[in-house]
């Protein structure tokens, strides 16, 4: 239960003004009313360390979203890039389940997810002369890595 709770988290968390919740229907026919980071920073790091019965879960999940982010104006982005920057966010809210591998594993993820998103891939479409390019929609990436980020809860 707890990745299907994070990923919708991780959504409202990266709800802009007048963004959908998710680009197919049903979610579609409505607006996100409630958004802000606060779902992401705050609520998440609730919910897992009530799962956990630790309040050292609360304050590692506090700061990897809170201080580790990926946005263009965040200061990891603009001193070591793009891909720096996507890793680490990933890395620091895998590591924040105090596993080293997971972290990794979660970091590898961010920027693949990430690399779809913003640069896609290229494919040929039959009947077309022409590539095409594909891009996992923003608000998937961000329900995707909210879910896959806190799977290993299942096991714990």
């Amino acid at each position: 239960m707890i990745p299907i709770i994070c990923g919708i988290l991780n959504r409202l968390g990266g709800c802009g003004r007048d963004d959908y919740y998710l680009p197919f229907p049903p979610f579609n026919l409505t607006k996100c009313v409630i958004a802000g980071n606060a779902w992401r920073g705050i609520v998440i790091p609730i919910v897992i360390a009530l799962h956990m019965k630790s309040i050292w879960y609360f304050v590692s999940y506090f700061f990897a979203f809170l201080i580790f982010g990926y946005g263009e104006s965040h200061p990891i982005r603009k001193w070591f890039g793009f891909n720096v920057a996507c890793f680490l966010y990933g890395f620091a809210v895998g590591l924040a389940s105090f596993s080293f591998l997971w972290g990794v594993f979660c970091g590898g993820v961010f920027l693949g997810l990430m690399y779809l998103s913003n640069k896609g891939i290229d494919r040929l479409v039959p009947n077309q002369p022409m590539m095409t390019t594909w891009y996992l929609d923003h608000a998937i990436l961000e329900v995707s890595f909210g879910f896959l980020a806190t799977l290993i809860y299942l096991w714990k």
